[in-house]
Parts: C-alpha cells; structure tokens; sequence
C-alpha cells in the first residue's frame, strides 16, 4: 500500500510537494469534485464496461478507500479503448488518472505508478484505437521530467506504439537527447539496445530514413567483437 501520511495535507494545498520536482505540465486536475467523488465516479463507469473490483462491502469514503482504487482502476483503464464512444471521454479519464496519480504523496509513488498506467496501455492487445492509445503516451512522457529513471520506460512504451501506428505525434525524438536521457538514467547495455532498436523501428516506420540509419549505427557501435551474431541480427 501506499504511504497515506500527508495525503490529505498535501491535497488540501492543491499542489503536492513532489509534483514541482516531476512534472514539466501539470494535467488537468479536479474542478468542482473531490479526488474520491472522481474515483468513485470513475469505478462506477468502469464497472458498466465490465470492471470488477476488490473492496469491502461497506467500504467507507476515505483515503485509504482512494489508494485501494488507484491501482485497480488503472489495470481497468484499457477497458475505455473497446467500451468508451468518444476518444475526448477516453482522454477525459487519463487526465483524471494523472491528476489522481499527482495526489501521491511521494516521488517514487507517482514514478511507479506512472510506469503501471503506461504499461497497462502498451499491454492492451486489442487493435481499437492505437493512435489515440500512441497520443496519451505521448502526452504522459511529456508530462514527466526526463531526468526521472522512470521516464525510460514511458518512453520505451511511446516508441512501441510509433513503431505500431507508423505516426510520430506530440513528442520529439532526438537522438542526441535521448542519449543524455540514457547517461542520466545510467541505463545498462541492454537497456541502451533496447532503446536504439526501438528508435531505428520508429524511425523506419515514419519513413525517415536517415534518423533511422543513426539509430541504427548507434545500436551496433554497443557490440563488442564478440558478439557479431547479434550485431547482424540487428542490422537486418
């Protein structure tokens, strides 16, 4: 479970301490409704599409009935691409999440649980509307500071969805700042692979060539000798 202890405190100010250290934009937050009414909102709707959740019979209205839904109503997100008519309702509901995800009260709380919305996305199988699905990925990533270790992986989750839909939309990819990105994030070799591969996918699929050869070039330079297999692996 989360940490509850100035919860309420920071909420009641509006602006949670963390917020100012992880987000570049501050989405859409609560106009006229508490965070637990749009929870509650939120189950409610969920449920009609499906949804089941785990909470007591007579659970009480609180916070810690809020930190129970959190992670449940988040897993069920996926359920809006197949059910919800209206991609501004989708979008309304993401932005809702977001702003439930900033009322946490510790960094490492909104990094992880940022991670498991943005995942819950990518993992969706199902084929209904992956560019609005690639746009709220894109509109997370944007939303976080880079310099957070969490962010490789929001942005891992935006390349996967380029490289799906074949369209680049609200989010710039430079290869040289994702590079510093990566140094910040002290992200292993693997990791490294994994985002280069990725970028020479995205970029082949938007059909800029160029980009992709550097991606590509930057991809096989973190091959030793003696890992020439896998070194021509990738570049086919």
């Amino acid at each position: 479970h989360y940490k509850t202890n100035t919860f309420i405190e920071e909420h009641q100010r509006n602006l949670p301490a963390p917020m100012s250290n992880v987000l570049n934009q501050v989405a859409p937050s609560f106009i006229g409704i508490s965070y637990l009414a749009q929870a509650l909102e939120m189950k409610d709707l969920l449920e009609t599409y499906g949804a089941r959740f785990d909470l007591p019979d007579n659970f009480e209205e609180n916070e810690d009935t809020f930190l129970e839904l959190l992670p449940q109503m988040i897993e069920q997100f996926p359920l809006y691409f197949t059910k919800c008519a209206a991609d501004s309702e989708v979008e309304s509901a993401f932005f809702s999440l977001i702003s439930m995800i900033q009322l946490l009260s510790q960094v490492d709380q909104i990094e992880e649980t940022s991670k498991k919305l943005s995942s819950a996305i990518v993992a969706d199988t199902t084929a209904e509307r992956q560019l609005l699905k690639s746009r709220l990925l894109s509109q997370q990533f944007n939303c976080y500071q880079p310099s957070l270790r969490s962010t490789y992986l929001l942005l891992v989750n935006v390349l996967k969805l380029v490289v799906e839909t074949g369209q680049l939309r609200h989010v710039t990819l430079d290869i040289d700042q994702i590079s510093e990105w990566m140094s910040k994030w002290k992200c292993d070799v693997q990791e490294q692979r994994d985002v280069y591969r990725l970028l020479h996918e995205a970029f082949s699929a938007i059909q800029q060539g160029e980009k992709a050869i550097q991606a590509l070039v930057r991809l096989l330079k973190l091959y030793s000798e003696n890992e020439g297999v896998e070194a021509k692996s990738d570049a086919h």
